[in-house]
C-alpha cells in the first residue's frame, strides 16, 4: 500500500522511512512496518529529535515514565526497532549507539514534522497487522496549575485510536500487534483457531459492577462464538480465570489467544482498556483504549468484536460478519438487566438461577424485541425447576417453552432459542423428533456454542443412538476442553451401551484437569457402581460427600442404592435415613428417591416416588 501525496505538508521522511501524519501511516520502502507500543514510542522520540544524542535517561522519562526499567529494557526495543528497519548495529544507517549516553537518529531528515503525533495506520493481512493510532489529550491527567481550563491542554505521549462516530465523537487508543523480528515472526507461529474472552477487571472492585464486567466479555464470546473456524470458550469456564494473568488463564483454558480488559470509572468518566494476547508468546495482536466518555457499550462491544476476528486474521462468510454486527438490543436498561441475569445464571447455583428469573424479565420489559433476552429466561427457567423446590416442572416449563417460542418468533436465526425449545421438547414433552429438529438446527446456526453440542450428544445417546452421541460430545469438549460437563458427557454414551470402562476413562482424564470436580467423581462413583466394582464406587461418593456441600444430597441416593447392590443393607438405610432428614426443604429429584428404595427392594415406596416424579414433569 502506497501513502497518499495528497498533502506533503503532513509527510516526514527519513532515508527510506515516511510517516503520514495526516493518513496515520507509516512504511518502509513503500511497504508499512509494525512494532510494539515501546518501539513505536521509541522511534518516534527519535525522529522528533533526529540529529541530536538522545540520553538514555530522556528516553526513560518519555516512554517508561514512572515505570521503573532497566537499560536491557531499552536495549531490547533498539534492537526491535532496528530488526524492522533491517538496520545494523555495527554498521547503523539509523540508529546509533552512542556509548554510555543514549541513542542518535542517523537518516537524513527532508520534511519538517509538523504533527505532534506519528501514527499508524491499519493495515491487515494473513501475517501482520498495523493498527491505527493518534495521540490525544488524557482527561485523567491533572491539568497543571495555572493553566486555563478553556486552554487547549498540552497532548500527552499516550496513544487513541480515533473511533469517530464509532464510539464516541472523541479519540480513543488502538495500539499495534506483531512484532517484525527474524528470529520469531508471526509467520512463524500456526493460525490462531481458540480465544478466551477474561471478564473484563475493574480497578475498583468494591463498585459492585461484576455483572456488568463479567456481561460485557459475555456478550462478546456470544457474538465472536458465531465464527466457525474460532473456538471461543464459554462465559462458564472462563469465569474462574478472571484474576488470573492473561497468559496463565491462556494456559489452562487450552487457548491460542486471549481477549483481557479493565474498566475504570471516574465520575462520569469511562476508562476501558483492552487488548489481545498471543498465549505462544504473549505478544500484543492488538489493543485499544478509551479515555474519555467511553459511556457507549453497544459501540464499544462492535468494535472489539470487529477488530478481533481482524487481529486473528479469520475469514468470515457473510453470515458470520451480520452475526458478530449484530445488536441484539440497543436499550441501555434492558441490556444492564440481561447482564445481569447472565452473570447470576453462570453461578450454576440454584439461587443464581432464581435471580436469574427475575432479572431476564425486566430486560424484556425494557425492550420487548430482545430476543436473545427471552431464550435466556427459557433457559433459567429449565435449570431453576432442576435446582430449587420452589419452582416445579410441570409449572414452569410451559413458561419456559412460550419464552424460547418468542425468541425463535423474533429471531429464528438465533441459535440459542432452537437450543431452549429442543432441550424443551427432549426433557418436557417427550417431543423426540422435534428435539433432534430443534438441536440440529442450532448446531447449524452456530456450531461454536458447546452447551448445544453437549445437548445434541446427550440426546443422541439417550436414544441409543451411541456412535453417533460419542462424535459430537467429543467435539463439545474440543471447544470446552476445561468444562467437568462437556468433558464429562463424553463418558454418557459408553456408560448406557454397558461399557463402563470406557466412561471411567473419559472421567478419568477430567480429573487430570482437576482432580477436585465433585461431577467427575460422581460420575466415576457410578460406573463403578455398575461394572460392581462397589469399593471403589463408596470411595468416590464419599470423597464428593466430604468436599462438595452442594452434590453431597445428589449422591447420598446413589450411595444408598451401591450400599444396597453391595449387600450392606445396614449402611443402605442408615444413609437412606439421613437423606431423608437432610433433604427436607430442599429440591431432590423424586427418581433418586425412587432408586434408593428399589435398590433396599421396597417396591411401594419406589412407585410411589416414580409416581411423584410424573406429577412433577408431566403437563397439567
Amino acid at each position: 500500500m502506497k501513502l497518499d501525496n495528497k498533502n506533503e505538508s503532513n509527510l516526514v521522511r527519513s532515508a527510506d522511512l515516511v510517516v503520514d501524519s495526516e493518513n496515520f501511516r507509516v512504511e518502509k520502502d513503500g511497504q508499512p512496518i509494525a512494532l510494539t507500543p515501546r518501539a513505536f514510542d521509541v522511534l518516534t522520540f527519535l525522529l522528533r529529535h533526529q540529529g541530536r544524542v538522545v540520553e538514555k535517561q530522556e528516553l526513560f522519562d518519555q516512554v517508561w515514565k514512572e515505570s521503573f526499567v532497566s537499560d536491557n529494557a531499552l536495549t531490547k526495543v533498539i534492537k526491535e526497532i532496528r530488526r524492522a528497519l533491517g538496520d545494523d548495529a555495527d554498521a547503523p544507517r539509523y540508529i546509533e549507539t552512542v556509548p554510555k549516553r543514549g541513542y542518535r537518529w542517523r537518516a537524513e531528515h527532508n520534511d519538517s514534522l509538523e504533527a505532534e503525533t506519528i501514527a499508524i495506520v491499519e493495515e491487515h493481512s494473513l501475517t501482520h497487522i498495523v493498527v491505527e493510532e493518534v495521540q490525544v489529550p488524557d482527561p485523567f491527567e491533572p491539568v497543571p496549575l495555572g493553566t486555563a481550563f478553556t486552554q487547549p491542554r498540552q497532548w500527552s505521549t499516550k496513544k487513541v485510536v480515533v473511533l469517530g462516530a464509532v464510539l464516541v465523537p472523541v479519540l480513543v487508543l488502538v495500539v499495534f500487534s506483531f512484532t517484525r523480528n527474524k528470529e520469531k515472526t508471526p509467520g512463524n507461529f500456526a493460525p490462531l483457531k481458540s480465544l478466551a474472552v477474561l471478564p473484563f477487571k475493574s480497578l475498583k472492585p468494591e463498585s459492585g459492577d461484576d455483572y456488568l464486567r463479567v456481561g460485557i466479555a459475555d456478550v462478546l464470546i456470544t457474538r465472536l462464538s458465531n465464527v466457525s473456524t474460532l473456538a471461543v470458550r464459554p462465559t462458564t469456564s472462563v469465569l474462574k480465570f478472571a484474576d488470573y494473568d492473561p497468559l496463565q488463564a491462556g494456559q489452562a483454558l487450552k487457548v491460542d489467544s486471549v481477549l483481557d480488559g479493565s474498566i475504570q470509572q471516574v465520575g462520569d468518566r469511562v476508562r476501558v482498556t483492552v487488548r489481545l494476547v498471543r498465549v505462544a508468546d504473549g505478544q500484543s495482536l492488538w489493543a485499544y483504549q478509551c479515555d474519555q466518555q467511553c459511556n457507549d457499550v453497544f459501540q464499544l462491544q462492535d468494535l472489539i468484536s470487529t477488530k478481533v476476528t481482524e487481529a486473528l486474521a479469520l475469514k468470515l462468510s457473510g453470515t458470520e460478519r451480520e452475526r458478530i454486527a449484530q445488536r441484539y438490543t440497543s436499550n441501555q436498561a434492558a441490556w444492564e438487566a440481561y447482564a445481569k441475569g447472565r452473570y447470576y445464571r453462570n453461578r450454576a447455583s440454584s439461587e443464581g438461577f432464581g435471580k436469574a428469573v427475575a432479572s431476564f424479565p425486566e430486560a424484556i420489559k425494557a425492550d420487548p424485541k430482545f430476543a436473545l433476552a427471552y431464550a435466556a429466561l427459557a433457559d433459567a427457567w429449565y435449570w431453576s425447576s432442576a435446582t430449587s423446590s420452589d419452582h416445579v416442572p410441570r409449572e414452569v416449563m410451559p413458561q419456559a417453552k412460550e419464552e424460547a417460542q418468542k425468541a425463535a418468533a423474533l429471531d429464528d436465526e438465533l441459535a440459542e432459542a432452537h437450543a431452549a425449545l429442543g432441550l424443551l421438547h427432549f426433557t418436557y414433552d417427550w417431543q423426540f423428533p422435534a428435539a433432534e429438529q430443534e438441536l440440529k438446527h442450532a448446531v447449524a446456526l452456530n456450531p461454536g456454542l458447546p452447551d448445544v453440542q453437549m445437548w445434541y450428544g446427550r440426546y443422541l445417546a439417550l436414544m441409543g443412538r451411541f456412535d453417533e452421541a460419542i462424535a459430537v460430545l467429543q467435539h463439545a469438549s474440543e471447544l470446552d476442553p476445561v468444562s467437568p460437563l462437556s468433558g464429562t458427557e463424553v463418558g454418557l454414551p459408553y456408560f448406557l451401551r454397558g461399557q463402563y470402562d470406557q466412561a471411567i476413562a473419559a472421567n478419568v482424564r477430567m480429573l487430570e484437569i482437576d482432580p477436585n470436580l465433585p461431577q467427575v467423581h460422581t460420575n466415576l462413583a457410578i460406573s463403578y457402581a455398575m461394572k460392581g466394582e462397589y469399593t471403589k464406587a463408596i470411595a468416590e461418593f464419599e470423597c464428593v460427600r466430604q468436599t462438595d456441600a452442594g452434590f453431597a444430597l445428589d449422591v447420598g441416593w446413589m450411595l444408598t442404592f451401591t450400599y444396597a447392590k453391595a449387600g450392606d443393607r445396614a449402611a443402605a438405610e442408615r444413609t437412606l435415613k439421613e437423606n431423608l432428614r437432610v433433604s427436607n426443604g430442599h429440591y431432590v429429584y423424586p427418581y433418586d428417591i425412587a432408586m434408593a428404595y428399589g435398590a433396599l427392594g421396597d417396591k411401594d415406596q419406589a412407585f410411589a416416588w416414580l409416581a411423584s416424579a410424573l406429577r412433577k414433569f408431566t403437563k397439567p
